[in-house]
C-alpha cells in the first residue's frame, strides 16, 4: 500500500492517473481496492504499467495465465514497465526480458520509470517484439 501511495503521488505530479489492477475486485489485505481486474483491465488500456505485487502473492500470480499474459502484452505493446523485486519472477515465467529498454526497476524510486513513461511507446524495444519487415 505504501508503494502504491508513493507511486500515485509521483504520477499525480505529472498530471497522470493511477489505476490499480488485481486478480480480483474487492478490498485487498493491504486495504487497497482495485479499480479493475486483470481480465477486465488489459494492459493495452494504459500508457504505462507498474508491477507491484507482494512476495506472498507471487505463487498465485505465477500460476495465473492472465497475469503473465498481461505483462507479456504490455511488453509487446511497447509500454514502459516498472517493477518491484517481487515481480521479477513474472518476467522469467513470461519469457520477458526485465533488462530490455523501457523496463525499469522501481525499488530505488520511480523517476526512471516516469521518464520512460513520458516516451509513451518504447520504440527501442520494437525490434525485440516485431519481426523485420
Amino acid at each position: 500500500a505504501k508503494a502504491v501511495a508513493s507511486l500515485q503521488k509521483a504520477v499525480a505530479k505529472e498530471g497522470a492517473l493511477l489505476k490499480l489492477i488485481a486478480p480480483r475486485i474487492g478490498p485487498m489485505k493491504n486495504g487497497l481496492t482495485p479499480d479493475m481486474t486483470i481480465d477486465g483491465g488489459p494492459s493495452c488500456l494504459f500508457d504505462a504499467v507498474v508491477l507491484l505485487p507482494g512476495q506472498t502473492e507471487m505463487p498465485v500470480l505465477l500460476k495465473t495465465a492472465g497475469a503473465i499474459n498481461w505483462l507479456r502484452d504490455a511488453f509487446a505493446h511497447l509500454k514502459a514497465i516498472g517493477f518491484n523485486n517481487a515481480a521479477q519472477a513474472m518476467f522469467g515465467k513470461g519469457g520477458v526480458d526485465h533488462t530490455a529498454p523501457g523496463v525499469v526497476a522501481v525499488s530505488k524510486g520511480v523517476d526512471a520509470f516516469i521518464a520512460a513513461a513520458k516516451e509513451h511507446k518504447i520504440w527501442a524495444r520494437d525490434e525485440l517484439v516485431n519481426p523485420p519487415r
